[in-house]
């Protein structure tokens, strides 16, 4: 059980969150981004700034659609 809450996405740290994400960029070969920013949810998703730091490192555009 413990293994198992460890590997969970959205306890894992910012930086294991962005190093997955370009991963499965490069497998599926993305060529953009859509974010959902749900208010309610922040805890579990990747912040905004994060994001943004994704975008630049990679060069694939994203666009953020913000809920509340």
């Amino acid at each position: 059980m413990a293994r198992a809450y460890t590997e969970l996405f959205i306890v894992r740290s910012d930086e294991a969150k962005e190093t997955y994400i370009k991963n499965m960029l490069k497998f599926f070969k993305v060529d953009g981004i859509i974010y959902h920013d749900a208010k309610p949810a922040q805890q579990l998703q990747l912040p905004l700034r994060h994001a943004q730091r994704l975008e630049k490192q990679t060069g694939i555009p994203s666009l953020t659609i913000t809920a509340t």
